[in-house]
C-alpha cells in the first residue's frame, strides 16, 4: 500500500512571499523513492500583504482586454490609415512600428482588402515526374546546378534528392 507523501519547507521568503516544498513520493512502477520542488505562494504569511491582491499570471490591464484579445479589433479608420501608409510605399515592418500592430495583422488587414496578394508558397515537395525528369537529364550528363534551374529548385535540393534515392 502506498505511504502519505511527506511534504517539507525547504526554504523561505524572508519577507514570506513564498516558500520552496519539497514533496518525496514513492513511484509504483519503478519501485524508488522521488522527490518534487515546487514554489508555494504564501499570502497569509506575506508581511506586506500583497501576495492575495497581485495575480500570479501574467498581468494584463483592463483597458488591453477586449473579448480575451490582446489587442482591440483593427477599426475601419485604422484599415483605411494602414492601406494609406502601404500605398504610399512604407514597409510593413516600418508601419507595424508605427501602429503598434503586429506584421501578420497588418499583412491579413491588407490581403483582406485586396492591396496586397497573398504569397503563394511554392511546393517544396518532389513530384514523381520531376523527379523522372530530373533522373533523365542526369544520364544525358547534365549538372546538379542545371537540373535545378530547369526544375525550379537549387542545386543542393537536386543533390541531396539524389543521395536520398540513391543515385
Amino acid at each position: 500500500m502506498r505511504e502519505k507523501e511527506k511534504t517539507r519547507v525547504i526554504w523561505r521568503h524572508p519577507q514570506g512571499r513564498f516558500e520552496i516544498q519539497e514533496t518525496e513520493h514513492y513511484s509504483l512502477f519503478d519501485h524508488c523513492t522521488y522527490y518534487t520542488r515546487e514554489c508555494v505562494f504564501t499570502p497569509q504569511d506575506d508581511a506586506r500583504g500583497l501576495c492575495s491582491e497581485v495575480p500570479t499570471a501574467i498581468y494584463v490591464p483592463e483597458e488591453i482586454k477586449q473579448e480575451g484579445r490582446w489587442q482591440p479589433r483593427v477599426t475601419d479608420e485604422e484599415k483605411q490609415q494602414l492601406v494609406k501608409m502601404y500605398q504610399a510605399g512604407m514597409p510593413i515592418r516600418a508601419i507595424s512600428r508605427e501602429t503598434g500592430r503586429a506584421c501578420d495583422t497588418i499583412s491579413n488587414v491588407l490581403e483582406e482588402l485586396g492591396c496586397r496578394k497573398k504569397k503563394l508558397h511554392k511546393s517544396v515537395h518532389w513530384t514523381y515526374e520531376e523527379f523522372q525528369k530530373a533522373v533523365a537529364m542526369r544520364k544525358r550528363g547534365y549538372l546538379y546546378k542545371e537540373i535545378g534551374a530547369a526544375l525550379g529548385k537549387s542545386n543542393h535540393a537536386v543533390q541531396n534528392k539524389f543521395a536520398r534515392e540513391g543515385y
